[in-house]
């Protein structure tokens, strides 16, 4: 077993317990607290649960609580140490994983790991490394329902980059304290919830 990655209990949604980088003690406590508590408002404007696409995936705590409420799950983690968890904790077919970032343009990037004991903030530098960098749009995603995105700050770039998805599904679509929200505006959203982390939009 790798020892960068350990078992941690859970109990949240039916999840026993999640494979977790090992040296983590901020991504955890935070966004578990963050589910229980805001989950009704993540979803309360979504009208078809068909598929969710969620990025930055960690180590798939988010992706494995989502497929109890969609048919299909894509998600989305650059960081080669997290997705090896997100592999583990996310296994089946109705999972779509996807070792890269995302962004408005194809490149590459590298991984910024500013603090080691907190992976929820490893950040994606772009035009550098080997890592893969896609956008949305040059998938063959065909439905999506729900657009959750915790990039660090990314999330204009990678809406702009899902221009096409969202103009084809009007999906609701959340996004990490705000970030992203006048283009979200732009495009005919309304800011529905303000969380203490997230702001969720939808067209109303």
């Amino acid at each position: 077993m790798n020892s960068d990655i350990s078992y941690r209990q859970c109990g949240v949604e039916n999840v026993d317990g999640l494979w977790w980088v090992t040296k983590d003690d901020g991504a955890w406590d935070g966004p578990l607290g963050d589910w229980q508590s805001d989950k009704g408002a993540f979803m309360s404007h979504v009208t078809e649960f068909d598929t969710v696409i969620q990025a930055g995936g960690c180590c798939g705590m988010y992706p494995r609580f989502y497929k109890n409420y969609f048919k299909h799950v894509y998600t989305f983690e650059p960081d080669p140490i997290s997705f090896s968890a997100l592999l583990m904790n996310c296994a089946g077919n109705e999972y779509h994983k996807f070792n890269c970032g995302l962004s408005n343009m194809t490149t590459t990037g590298e991984m910024y790991r500013p603090h080691t004991n907190n992976i929820g903030m490893n950040e994606l530098r772009l035009g550098v490394g080997e890592i893969p960098v896609l956008t949305l749009d040059s998938l063959d995603i065909q439905k999506c329902n729900l657009l959750h995105l915790d990039v660090e700050g990314a999330e204009e770039s990678v809406i702009m980059g899902a221009r096409e998805l969202i103009e084809k599904n009007n999906p609701v679509v959340i996004v990490e304290r705000g970030n992203g929200a006048e283009l979200l505006i732009q495009m005919g959203y309304t800011r529905v919830h303000v969380l203490p982390m997230d702001h969720v939009f939808a067209k109303i």
